[in-house]
């Protein structure tokens, strides 16, 4: 009997000397990090299947994958190497234009919002010129369209066309012919922003343009 109490008393001591091993390394049981990835403590890199990713630098430890498809010059780069305040710059956000509201949205990827929120306007110089077609300088047409790389001015936020450009790519008319040279930009910043008449372009400022460079857009809705 004697034998069996002491068994019994060493057994309890090993369980909980264990279990308190096994509370103190708790977090070496924790293998998910930030975003879901799979922290690796041998090398402290969390793991997303296709690369891995470092949390000190906030840079990825091999290329992009999709390369410059991403419509982003650096393949490294994750959120700005700032996930604080920064979403990851994989070029995949979608823009909608509201014209009741005179609002630009900006909604991640994901689809996940809230949305970033800017001004908008699309005060085109010919208000009943036809959408689809060359050189009317009407309106850009409501519907969804792929949009283009985002094209650096050069110039200033008062100028025609703002600091950059980005491409709205419309199809074709009824008769075969594609209007061109629309897409979004800011500009005229001092002469009425995006209330300033444009050739069909929509108009927004340099904020929502400083955001499109951090994430740059793949399409955009236009809708009443």
């Amino acid at each position: 009997m004697s034998y069996c109490c002491e068994f019994i008393r060493r057994f309890k001591t090993i369980c909980t000397v264990l279990l308190c091993i096994i509370i103190t390394k708790l977090s070496d049981f924790q293998p998910f990090a930030y975003a879901g990835g799979l922290y690796d403590s041998q090398t402290d890199l969390v793991r997303f299947g296709e690369r891995d990713y470092d949390a000190y630098s906030g840079r990825w430890m091999a290329k992009d994958p999709i390369g410059f498809r991403s419509k982003s010059t650096n393949i490294y780069l994750y959120t700005i190497s700032d996930p604080i305040n920064w979403i990851d710059p994989i070029g995949l956000s979608e823009l909608v234009y509201d014209r009741s509201s005179g609002q630009l949205e900006i909604w991640p990827d994901n689809g996940m919002g809230p949305p970033q929120i800017f001004p908008a306007g699309n005060n085109a110089i010919n208000p009943t010129g036809d959408p689809l077609t060359p050189e009317s300088y009407g309106p850009a047409p409501n519907g969804t369209y792929p949009m283009g790389d985002i094209i650096e001015t050069g110039l200033d936020e008062n100028s025609s066309f703002g600091t950059a450009f980005i491409p709205i790519i419309l199809p074709a008319n009824a008769c075969g012919e594609q209007r061109t040279g629309i897409g979004l930009h800011a500009g005229r910043a001092n002469r009425g922003g995006v209330n300033h008449p444009t050739r069909g372009c929509i108009r927004t400022n340099e904020a929502a343009l400083r955001a499109l460079r951090h994430d740059p857009p793949s399409r955009i809705t236009i809708r009443e």
